[in-house]
């Protein structure tokens, strides 16, 4: 749905002459996803059975961190879970010092881009060497070398994938009587 939404608004925009018209562009770039989309799912699978009975946290650069947030909400709405996200080099200041005391049954996911800050490139690095000494699984995801609309809607894909994988080996069987519950409350209010 997010594919089509953002085709269609891109064609409004262009055809309003408020931007270049870049269809033949996500005409390719569909063409192209299509291709890997078992690889995606793979890695989506892969990546749900490390997340098993984990609460994932997602970090990437300050580039991408609109990136790490959809993912956070992904796994919220499709795995019914609670996630967090993080961004470089803002992590690195306060964050790393809960993981002293933790005791939490989490996971990170670095979203890497090679062509970061190499001292972004560094930090990740070294927060994930960090991380691992304290015990916590670190996964590292390398968005591809595409251009950013590319890279934007391959991740918003394997993202969708893992969480709907992480739902799938959870049995599907999540509990919603607290939302329902709320809900009800939020009636007799509104």
């Amino acid at each position: 749905a997010t594919g089509y939404m953002f085709a269609a608004l891109v064609k409004v925009l262009a055809n309003s002459g408020i931007i270049e018209d870049v269809s033949e562009e996500i005409i390719k770039t569909s063409e192209k996803l299509k291709g890997i989309n078992l690889s995606l799912e793979k890695q989506g699978e892969k990546l749900a059975k490390k997340l098993s009975k984990k609460i994932p946290v997602i970090y990437a650069s300050s580039k991408f961190k609109s990136i790490a947030r959809i993912w956070k909400i992904k796994f919220k709405e499709n795995s019914k879970t609670p996630a967090f996200y993080n961004y470089f080099p803002e992590l690195n200041h306060n964050e790393l010092v809960g993981f002293d005391n933790n005791g939490y049954p989490i996971s990170i996911i670095i979203l890497r881009d090679i062509l970061d800050h190499r001292g972004i490139l560094k930090r990740m690095k070294l927060t994930a060497e960090i991380l691992k000494k304290r015990g916590i699984e670190v996964d590292t995801i390398n968005i591809k070398e595409y251009d950013i609309l590319n890279k934007d809607i391959e991740e918003l894909i394997e993202k969708a994938k893992a969480t709907w994988h992480s739902n799938i080996s959870n049995k599907g069987n999540m509990p919603l009587g607290v939302i329902t519950y709320l809900n009800n409350i939020l009636k007799n209010v509104i």
